[in-house]
């Protein structure tokens, strides 16, 4: 992820990702509220994708074994990718409990360790931001493991 955003910056050229945040955003504001439903990024994506996107990803048939249609499945932001999919609405009422568990795990707690795994937490939710971690089956389950040992924690060591 780094190194070819590193590599599109001394081009000159803006990373990738950030033309796609942008294209995202311009999908995310025409259904801001309820958005798209389920799985609707990839369908989607061609219709609201910038010239730019579609430039770049039509270069790399140039050198491509066989043709395919140059389609973005992700949009390699889960935060951004969720408020298409699923509005202000459903992105509330998936993460807003989460996140409000893991802030108070990490502002309250008395013990280090459920401190030191809700900071994971939190920062595997500033990674979402950036790419799309919650898209591989072993990341999502790892951070659910960790926000549950966190609140369990949390809990135990509170009734000391």
């Amino acid at each position: 992820m780094l190194n070819n955003s590193l590599m599109q910056m001394k081009n000159k050229d803006l990373p990738l990702r950030l033309l796609l945040w942008g294209d995202l955003l311009d999908q995310i504001s025409l259904k801001t509220f309820w958005g798209y439903g389920y799985d609707s990024y990839e369908s989607l994506n061609p219709l609201f994708q910038s010239a730019t996107v579609r430039e770049i990803r039509s270069a790399g048939l140039a050198y491509a074994h066989n043709q395919y249609v140059p389609l973005i499945g992700h949009g390699h932001s889960d935060f951004l990718e969720s408020l298409s999919e699923f509005g202000w609405v459903g992105h509330s009422l998936f993460t807003l409990p989460v996140s409000l568990l893991v802030i108070r795990n990490f502002l309250y707690s008395k013990s280090p360790l459920t401190r030191l795994v809700s900071m994971g937490c939190i920062c595997f939710g500033f990674y979402c931001c950036l790419d799309f971690p919650t898209r591989t089956p072993v990341c999502l389950m790892t951070f659910s493991l960790l926000v549950g040992l966190s609140s369990k924690y949390a809990i135990l060591t509170q009734s000391r």
